[in-house]
């Protein structure tokens, strides 16, 4: 399925997802009401942690517009925790972006298959990352995902109480709930992406409404400190940004022994996923660069194939939908081979009747 396509937006994806700077970094994002933010430590060499914001608008009725929240932490007592978490990010997006299921809780799973299936490819068991996150569809319908012990919390925006949605997947979290206490501290995961085809059970929680409710997605780092303090800087924080910094900053002032990353986000304005466009889009905002991939379509895709058979190349029925992530060098091709046509076009008459382009932006 979408072979082609998936190995392009895969590979540009895991390109822009460079490892995390050691030093503190944060990133604001005004127009979708969310922060994020993430800092090595004062202990670790690296940081192997990933966070991502997706936000996904398509013009064909075959997928539906998203926005994604997600964090990974890699594994750092196994092998190559970063590299994991980078893998994990850009399978599991890409599966996301690709994908044409319709029930967004069928689709999440299948994609964070896809990541753990990508991890064990390369690392078979002895290498693995967290995941955890919220999707959002144009809908409104969104599912909360962990699988590992990176958390979501659900927040009313209103009077600031906050609860865990997530499942902890520790030894200590899996006896806790079966009413045991035996080895409740206890941190060592019992699943992570990267286990093996069959071998995880993740956590999936949907929810029909969201308003009034913000999230906070974090990596394990960002939790972990003295009872009550978390949901103190929570209950006294005014904003997405205000939280992130706080938590950050307190996660470095109480010692910095793990990496820490925090995304918040409250869910006020999400109009964006349900108007009407011309364009479909991806944009991925970290706290490195923003990537963004964009391509005209329907007619003007199909007028592009007529110059260009090859583009038509990629499944997708059709829409063509696809095809914005179809070679670059096909997309370029049939942008010159559109612009040779307009001069031609100019030399033998002042009229021009259509515009034909594609458009594809580099990060």
């Amino acid at each position: 399925m979408h072979t082609q396509a998936y190995q392009n937006l895969f590979q540009r994806i895991y390109n822009w997802a460079e490892s995390l700077p050691v030093n503190a970094s944060f990133k604001d994002i005004n127009a979708i009401t969310c922060a994020l933010a993430t800092s090595g430590g004062s202990v670790r060499l690296s940081n192997e942690d990933q966070m991502v914001v997706v936000k996904a608008n398509f013009v064909s009725p075959a997928q539906s517009s998203f926005i994604l929240y997600a964090v990974l932490d890699g594994m750092g007592g196994m092998k190559e925790g970063a590299e994991c978490a980078r893998l994990a990010l850009s399978a599991f997006v890409s599966e996301l972006v690709l994908s044409t299921q319709s029930v967004l809780e069928l689709k999440v799973s299948s994609a964070i298959e896809k990541a753990n299936l990508t991890v064990f490819e390369k690392f078979k068991g002895n290498g693995g990352t967290t995941l955890a996150g919220v999707i959002i569809n144009q809908l409104n319908e969104a599912v909360i995902l962990n699988v590992g012990d990176s958390r979501v919390y659900e927040v009313s925006i209103e009077n600031k109480h906050v609860k865990q949605v997530s499942i902890d997947d520790t030894l200590g979290g899996a006896l806790a709930s079966w009413g045991s206490k035996q080895f409740e501290n206890s941190n060592q995961l019992i699943q992570f992406i990267g286990m093996g085809k069959g071998l995880i059970e993740p956590h999936l929680m949907p929810r029909s409404g969201i308003e009034g409710k913000g999230y906070i997605i974090a990596t394990d780092g960002a939790f972990k400190m003295p009872e009550g303090m978390f949901e103190s800087i929570l209950s006294h924080a005014s904003s997405p940004k205000e939280i992130v910094h706080r938590l950050i900053r307190v996660s470095e002032w109480i010692g910095g022994l793990d990496n820490a990353s925090v995304i918040c986000v409250w869910p006020e304005n999400l109009n964006f996923l349900k108007e009407n466009k011309t364009v479909s889009a991806i944009r991925l905002y970290g706290t490195q660069d923003t990537l963004e991939i964009q391509g005209h379509m329907s007619t003007q895709v199909r007028e592009a194939v007529k110059i260009n058979p090859a583009l038509a190349e990629v499944e997708g029925g059709e829409d063509l939908e696809p095809q914005l992530f179809k070679d670059e060098n096909l997309l370029r091709s049939a942008k010159t081979s559109t612009k040779k046509k307009k001069t031609a076009k100019r030399k033998s008459s002042k009229r021009l009747n259509s515009q034909v382009e594609i458009k594809l932006l580099d990060d």
